[in-house]
Protein backbone atom coordinates (compact mmCIF):
# COMPACT_ATOMS: atom_id res chain seq x y z
CA UNK A 1 0.00 0.00 0.00
CA UNK A 2 1.33 3.42 -0.77
CA UNK A 3 2.29 5.62 2.33
CA UNK A 4 1.04 9.04 2.12
CA UNK A 5 1.57 12.46 4.43
CA UNK A 6 -1.13 14.77 6.00
CA UNK A 7 -0.79 18.17 5.86
CA UNK A 8 -2.42 21.42 6.63
CA UNK A 9 -3.16 23.36 3.44
CA UNK A 10 -1.37 26.47 2.19
CA UNK A 11 -1.82 29.76 0.08
CA UNK A 12 0.56 27.89 -2.24
CA UNK A 13 -1.26 24.96 -2.40
CA UNK A 14 -4.49 26.49 -3.85
CA UNK A 15 -4.11 26.28 -8.04
CA UNK A 16 -3.86 22.23 -6.96
CA UNK A 17 -6.36 22.43 -4.70
CA UNK A 18 -9.02 23.45 -7.13
CA UNK A 19 -7.12 21.14 -9.93
CA UNK A 20 -7.73 17.94 -7.87
CA UNK A 21 -10.84 18.50 -6.74
CA UNK A 22 -12.24 19.65 -10.38
CA UNK A 23 -10.83 16.07 -11.69
CA UNK A 24 -12.21 14.06 -8.86
CA UNK A 25 -15.08 11.53 -10.11
CA UNK A 26 -17.78 10.58 -8.03
CA UNK A 27 -19.29 7.03 -7.38
CA UNK A 28 -21.69 5.77 -9.40
CA UNK A 29 -22.73 5.88 -13.46
CA UNK A 30 -22.84 9.93 -13.09
CA UNK A 31 -19.42 11.10 -12.63
CA UNK A 32 -19.72 14.26 -10.84
CA UNK A 33 -16.62 16.58 -9.60
CA UNK A 34 -16.91 20.47 -7.56
CA UNK A 35 -14.91 22.96 -9.51
CA UNK A 36 -14.11 25.61 -7.19
CA UNK A 37 -12.02 27.76 -9.15
CA UNK A 38 -10.89 30.41 -9.15
CA UNK A 39 -9.34 29.73 -5.37
CA UNK A 40 -10.93 26.96 -3.34
CA UNK A 41 -9.45 28.84 0.00
CA UNK A 42 -11.62 32.05 -1.24
CA UNK A 43 -14.86 29.66 -2.07
CA UNK A 44 -14.78 28.03 1.58
CA UNK A 45 -14.61 31.70 2.98
CA UNK A 46 -17.89 32.67 1.15
CA UNK A 47 -19.54 29.89 2.88
CA UNK A 48 -18.06 29.86 6.57
CA UNK A 49 -15.09 31.81 8.30
CA UNK A 50 -11.87 30.52 9.63
CA UNK A 51 -11.35 27.37 6.76
CA UNK A 52 -8.92 25.00 7.40
CA UNK A 53 -7.85 22.32 4.61
CA UNK A 54 -5.54 19.77 5.07
CA UNK A 55 -4.07 17.11 2.09
CA UNK A 56 -2.61 13.91 1.70
CA UNK A 57 0.56 13.84 -0.48
CA UNK A 58 2.19 10.55 -1.47
CA UNK A 59 5.37 10.35 0.81
CA UNK A 60 7.78 10.15 -1.97
CA UNK A 61 6.35 11.94 -5.10
CA UNK A 62 4.90 14.51 -3.38
CA UNK A 63 1.25 14.07 -5.63
CA UNK A 64 -2.08 15.30 -4.20
CA UNK A 65 -4.30 12.26 -3.18
CA UNK A 66 -6.07 13.13 -0.90
CA UNK A 67 -7.81 16.55 0.49
CA UNK A 68 -10.25 17.81 3.11
CA UNK A 69 -11.72 20.87 5.27
CA UNK A 70 -13.22 21.93 8.18
CA UNK A 71 -15.09 25.55 8.04
CA UNK A 72 -17.10 27.63 10.93
CA UNK A 73 -20.30 28.80 11.17
CA UNK A 74 -22.91 30.30 13.85
CA UNK A 75 -25.87 27.89 14.60
CA UNK A 76 -28.90 27.75 17.32
CA UNK A 77 -28.65 24.17 19.19
CA UNK A 78 -31.35 24.34 21.43
CA UNK A 79 -32.37 27.78 21.19
CA UNK A 80 -28.51 28.94 22.38
CA UNK A 81 -25.94 30.41 19.95
CA UNK A 82 -23.41 28.38 19.26
CA UNK A 83 -20.18 28.43 16.82
CA UNK A 84 -19.52 24.60 14.93
CA UNK A 85 -17.48 23.26 12.46
CA UNK A 86 -18.79 21.80 9.18
CA UNK A 87 -16.39 18.86 8.22
CA UNK A 88 -16.87 18.44 4.40
CA UNK A 89 -15.04 17.87 0.57
CA UNK A 90 -13.19 14.77 1.62
CA UNK A 91 -11.30 13.72 -1.09
CA UNK A 92 -9.06 10.40 -1.51
CA UNK A 93 -7.99 8.51 -4.56
CA UNK A 94 -8.90 4.71 -4.23
CA UNK A 95 -5.20 3.33 -4.36
CA UNK A 96 -4.30 4.79 -1.35
CA UNK A 97 -7.74 4.35 0.65
CA UNK A 98 -6.60 2.31 3.81
CA UNK A 99 -7.22 2.22 7.73
CA UNK A 100 -3.93 4.02 7.86
CA UNK A 101 -4.62 7.14 5.61
CA UNK A 102 -8.02 7.39 7.21
CA UNK A 103 -6.66 7.36 10.79
CA UNK A 104 -3.26 10.01 9.74
CA UNK A 105 -6.31 12.11 8.46
CA UNK A 106 -8.60 12.05 11.27
CA UNK A 107 -5.12 12.94 13.31
CA UNK A 108 -4.92 15.92 11.32
CA UNK A 109 -8.26 17.32 12.20
CA UNK A 110 -8.12 16.40 15.78
CA UNK A 111 -4.38 18.92 15.84
CA UNK A 112 -6.68 21.31 14.17
CA UNK A 113 -9.56 20.72 16.86
CA UNK A 114 -7.22 21.03 19.69
CA UNK A 115 -5.51 24.18 18.07
CA UNK A 116 -9.14 25.93 17.14
CA UNK A 117 -11.63 24.00 19.59
CA UNK A 118 -14.94 23.71 18.71
CA UNK A 119 -17.88 22.12 20.55
CA UNK A 120 -17.61 19.89 17.58
CA UNK A 121 -18.76 19.62 13.65
CA UNK A 122 -21.91 18.80 11.56
CA UNK A 123 -21.47 16.67 8.48
CA UNK A 124 -23.49 14.65 6.52
CA UNK A 125 -23.03 10.90 4.25
CA UNK A 126 -24.83 10.13 1.51
CA UNK A 127 -26.77 7.07 2.12
CA UNK A 128 -25.75 5.19 -0.78
CA UNK A 129 -22.59 5.62 0.66
CA UNK A 130 -22.58 2.66 2.56
CA UNK A 131 -18.85 1.90 2.69
CA UNK A 132 -17.99 5.31 4.13
CA UNK A 133 -20.96 5.10 7.02
CA UNK A 134 -19.63 1.37 8.14
CA UNK A 135 -16.21 2.63 8.58
CA UNK A 136 -16.91 6.37 9.91
CA UNK A 137 -19.46 5.33 12.27
CA UNK A 138 -17.68 2.37 13.40
CA UNK A 139 -16.11 3.63 16.90
CA UNK A 140 -12.78 2.52 15.78
CA UNK A 141 -10.19 4.33 18.45
CA UNK A 142 -8.67 6.42 15.81
CA UNK A 143 -11.47 7.70 14.73
CA UNK A 144 -14.26 10.65 16.42
CA UNK A 145 -17.54 9.96 17.57
CA UNK A 146 -20.37 10.22 14.61
CA UNK A 147 -23.60 11.05 16.71
CA UNK A 148 -26.46 10.51 14.16
CA UNK A 149 -28.64 13.49 14.06
CA UNK A 150 -31.12 13.01 11.71
CA UNK A 151 -32.07 11.68 7.98
CA UNK A 152 -32.19 14.11 5.08
CA UNK A 153 -33.43 14.92 1.77
CA UNK A 154 -32.00 16.99 -0.63
CA UNK A 155 -34.62 18.09 -3.35
CA UNK A 156 -33.23 19.32 -6.33
CA UNK A 157 -36.51 21.15 -8.29
CA UNK A 158 -36.47 22.22 -11.60
CA UNK A 159 -38.88 25.42 -11.47
CA UNK A 160 -41.90 26.90 -13.64
CA UNK A 161 -43.89 29.28 -14.02
CA UNK A 162 -47.78 27.95 -12.89
CA UNK A 163 -50.87 28.76 -15.04
CA UNK A 164 -54.05 30.60 -13.15
CA UNK A 165 -54.43 33.28 -10.70
CA UNK A 166 -51.82 33.15 -7.53
CA UNK A 167 -53.03 34.49 -4.02
CA UNK A 168 -49.55 35.00 -3.30
CA UNK A 169 -46.86 37.80 -4.21
CA UNK A 170 -43.36 38.16 -3.35
CA UNK A 171 -41.73 41.62 -3.07
CA UNK A 172 -37.85 42.51 -2.27
CA UNK A 173 -37.11 41.95 1.31
CA UNK A 174 -37.32 45.64 2.71
CA UNK A 175 -36.10 44.95 6.13
CA UNK A 176 -39.32 45.86 8.03
CA UNK A 177 -39.96 44.95 11.56
CA UNK A 178 -42.39 42.78 10.49
CA UNK A 179 -39.90 41.15 8.08
CA UNK A 180 -36.70 41.20 9.94
CA UNK A 181 -39.28 39.39 12.98
CA UNK A 182 -39.98 36.35 10.40
CA UNK A 183 -36.41 36.06 9.24
CA UNK A 184 -34.99 35.43 12.92
CA UNK A 185 -37.47 33.64 14.00
CA UNK A 186 -36.67 30.28 15.32
CA UNK A 187 -39.36 27.27 14.36
CA UNK A 188 -40.63 25.15 17.01
CA UNK A 189 -39.39 21.30 17.84
CA UNK A 190 -36.11 22.28 15.82
CA UNK A 191 -33.06 21.83 17.98
CA UNK A 192 -30.21 22.89 15.17
CA UNK A 193 -30.77 25.79 12.91
CA UNK A 194 -27.82 27.45 10.73
CA UNK A 195 -26.75 31.07 11.16
CA UNK A 196 -25.91 32.81 8.14
CA UNK A 197 -23.15 35.34 8.07
CA UNK A 198 -24.80 39.10 7.75
CA UNK A 199 -22.41 39.53 5.16
CA UNK A 200 -23.47 37.14 2.82
CA UNK A 201 -26.70 39.13 2.71
CA UNK A 202 -25.15 42.21 1.22
CA UNK A 203 -23.37 39.90 -1.22
CA UNK A 204 -24.90 40.48 -5.44
CA UNK A 205 -25.23 36.55 -5.39
CA UNK A 206 -28.00 36.53 -2.33
CA UNK A 207 -31.14 37.68 -2.54
CA UNK A 208 -33.78 37.98 -0.08
CA UNK A 209 -37.95 38.06 -0.36
CA UNK A 210 -41.05 38.14 1.39
CA UNK A 211 -43.79 36.41 0.47
CA UNK A 212 -47.39 38.34 0.99
CA UNK A 213 -51.18 36.74 0.82
CA UNK A 214 -52.83 40.20 0.45
CA UNK A 215 -51.24 42.72 2.57
CA UNK A 216 -50.37 40.10 5.17
CA UNK A 217 -46.72 38.90 5.19
CA UNK A 218 -46.44 34.60 5.25
CA UNK A 219 -42.84 34.32 4.68
CA UNK A 220 -39.22 35.43 3.85
CA UNK A 221 -36.57 33.38 2.02
CA UNK A 222 -33.58 33.80 -0.03
CA UNK A 223 -32.08 32.62 -3.09
CA UNK A 224 -28.64 31.95 -3.14
CA UNK A 225 -26.32 31.65 -5.90
CA UNK A 226 -22.61 30.02 -5.46
CA UNK A 227 -21.43 29.74 -9.33
CA UNK A 228 -19.23 32.11 -8.92
CA UNK A 229 -16.97 29.91 -6.88
CA UNK A 230 -18.48 26.68 -6.52
CA UNK A 231 -20.23 24.47 -8.89
CA UNK A 232 -21.01 20.50 -10.01
CA UNK A 233 -19.16 19.40 -13.48
CA UNK A 234 -20.53 16.47 -15.27
CA UNK A 235 -17.13 14.66 -15.73
CA UNK A 236 -19.07 11.58 -17.81
CA UNK A 237 -20.97 8.90 -17.60
CA UNK A 238 -20.56 4.97 -17.37
CA UNK A 239 -21.98 2.96 -20.88
CA UNK A 240 -25.23 1.99 -19.36
CA UNK A 241 -25.78 5.36 -18.47
CA UNK A 242 -25.18 7.25 -21.22
CA UNK A 243 -27.86 5.06 -22.86
CA UNK A 244 -30.06 5.78 -19.27
CA UNK A 245 -29.48 9.34 -19.96
CA UNK A 246 -31.06 9.75 -23.38
CA UNK A 247 -34.69 8.08 -22.22
CA UNK A 248 -34.81 9.80 -18.89
CA UNK A 249 -34.32 13.12 -20.41
CA UNK A 250 -37.45 12.34 -22.51
CA UNK A 251 -39.30 10.54 -19.72
CA UNK A 252 -38.12 14.15 -17.16
CA UNK A 253 -39.62 16.56 -19.85
CA UNK A 254 -42.83 14.95 -19.56
CA UNK A 255 -42.59 14.79 -15.74
CA UNK A 256 -41.41 18.31 -14.47
CA UNK A 257 -37.80 16.67 -13.82
CA UNK A 258 -34.69 18.07 -13.93
CA UNK A 259 -32.14 17.03 -16.79
CA UNK A 260 -28.76 14.93 -17.34
CA UNK A 261 -26.86 17.57 -18.55
CA UNK A 262 -23.54 16.42 -21.26
CA UNK A 263 -20.68 15.30 -20.83
CA UNK A 264 -18.43 18.51 -19.52
CA UNK A 265 -21.51 21.06 -18.50
CA UNK A 266 -22.32 22.25 -15.07
CA UNK A 267 -24.96 21.62 -13.37
CA UNK A 268 -26.69 25.05 -13.17
CA UNK A 269 -28.50 25.50 -9.48
CA UNK A 270 -29.20 27.91 -6.97
CA UNK A 271 -30.30 27.20 -3.44
CA UNK A 272 -33.34 28.09 -1.21
CA UNK A 273 -31.97 29.61 1.53
CA UNK A 274 -33.60 30.41 5.02
CA UNK A 275 -37.08 29.41 4.87
CA UNK A 276 -39.62 31.05 7.36
CA UNK A 277 -43.53 30.59 7.53
CA UNK A 278 -45.61 32.11 9.87
CA UNK A 279 -47.08 29.28 12.04
CA UNK A 280 -50.54 30.55 10.56
CA UNK A 281 -49.63 30.01 7.29
CA UNK A 282 -47.87 26.30 7.31
CA UNK A 283 -51.13 24.64 6.25
CA UNK A 284 -50.15 26.62 2.77
CA UNK A 285 -46.65 25.56 2.08
CA UNK A 286 -47.38 24.12 -1.18
CA UNK A 287 -48.51 26.75 -2.79
CA UNK A 288 -46.23 29.02 -1.23
CA UNK A 289 -43.68 26.42 -2.68
CA UNK A 290 -45.09 26.93 -6.04
CA UNK A 291 -45.01 30.69 -5.63
CA UNK A 292 -41.05 30.75 -4.62
CA UNK A 293 -40.35 28.06 -7.65
CA UNK A 294 -41.82 30.81 -10.19
CA UNK A 295 -39.98 33.23 -8.49
CA UNK A 296 -36.66 31.33 -8.95
CA UNK A 297 -37.65 30.48 -12.57
CA UNK A 298 -38.04 34.54 -13.18
CA UNK A 299 -34.46 35.44 -11.45
CA UNK A 300 -32.53 32.21 -12.59
CA UNK A 301 -34.21 31.09 -15.69
CA UNK A 302 -32.05 28.17 -16.47
CA UNK A 303 -30.99 26.84 -12.98
CA UNK A 304 -32.38 24.46 -10.72
CA UNK A 305 -33.06 25.05 -7.11
CA UNK A 306 -31.92 23.10 -4.04
CA UNK A 307 -33.29 22.36 -0.64
CA UNK A 308 -32.23 19.81 2.02
CA UNK A 309 -35.00 18.92 4.55
CA UNK A 310 -35.03 16.65 7.44
CA UNK A 311 -37.11 13.84 7.68
CA UNK A 312 -39.07 14.52 10.53
CA UNK A 313 -39.66 17.88 9.70
CA UNK A 314 -43.44 18.70 9.57
CA UNK A 315 -42.86 20.54 6.10
CA UNK A 316 -41.28 17.43 4.82
CA UNK A 317 -43.99 15.87 3.43
CA UNK A 318 -45.74 18.83 1.54
CA UNK A 319 -42.06 18.87 -0.41
CA UNK A 320 -42.43 15.09 -1.48
CA UNK A 321 -45.65 16.32 -3.54
CA UNK A 322 -43.64 18.46 -5.59
CA UNK A 323 -41.86 16.38 -8.42
CA UNK A 324 -37.94 16.39 -7.81
CA UNK A 325 -34.82 14.76 -7.29
CA UNK A 326 -34.36 13.38 -3.98
CA UNK A 327 -30.87 12.85 -2.73
CA UNK A 328 -30.61 10.97 0.55
CA UNK A 329 -28.22 11.47 3.47
CA UNK A 330 -27.55 11.74 7.37
CA UNK A 331 -26.33 13.89 9.44
CA UNK A 332 -24.01 13.32 12.11
CA UNK A 333 -22.35 15.69 15.08
CA UNK A 334 -18.68 14.55 15.17
CA UNK A 335 -16.65 15.23 18.55
CA UNK A 336 -14.08 13.43 19.98
CA UNK A 337 -14.43 13.60 23.28
CA UNK A 338 -16.03 10.23 25.03
CA UNK A 339 -19.00 12.66 26.20
CA UNK A 340 -20.57 15.05 23.44
CA UNK A 341 -19.83 18.42 24.58
CA UNK A 342 -23.22 19.59 23.51
CA UNK A 343 -24.83 17.15 25.99
CA UNK A 344 -28.65 15.58 25.76
CA UNK A 345 -28.49 15.23 22.13
CA UNK A 346 -32.57 15.35 21.36
CA UNK A 347 -33.75 12.27 20.28
CA UNK A 348 -36.85 14.27 19.26
CA UNK A 349 -37.51 17.35 17.39
CA UNK A 350 -35.74 18.12 14.22
CA UNK A 351 -32.75 19.65 12.42
CA UNK A 352 -32.61 22.54 9.91
CA UNK A 353 -29.43 22.81 7.20
CA UNK A 354 -27.84 24.94 4.72
CA UNK A 355 -27.73 23.21 1.49
CA UNK A 356 -25.01 25.99 0.28
CA UNK A 357 -23.08 25.27 3.90
CA UNK A 358 -22.74 21.14 3.06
Amino acid sequence: MPSIKILSAQRNDDKELVIFSSNFPSEGGLKLALDRSPSYFDSLSQEGSHPKIIIGRETNSGEMVGIGHRTESDFYWKGKKTKLGILSGLRLLKQYRSGIALARGYQKLKEIQNRYPLPGSLTTIQSENTIALKILTSGRASLPNYHYLDELITFVWKPRVGKGENQFSIRDFSQTKEELELWESKRMNSFLTPILKNSIFTKSHYSRYAVYKNQTLVSVFGLWDQSSWKRWRVLGYTPPWKLFRLFYNLWAKIKHLPFLPKEKEPLHYVFLSQLKITEIENKELEPILKTILEKSKQVYPNAYLCYTVSKRDPWFHSFQKMPAWKIKSLGYFVHWESESPLNQISETGFTEWETGLL
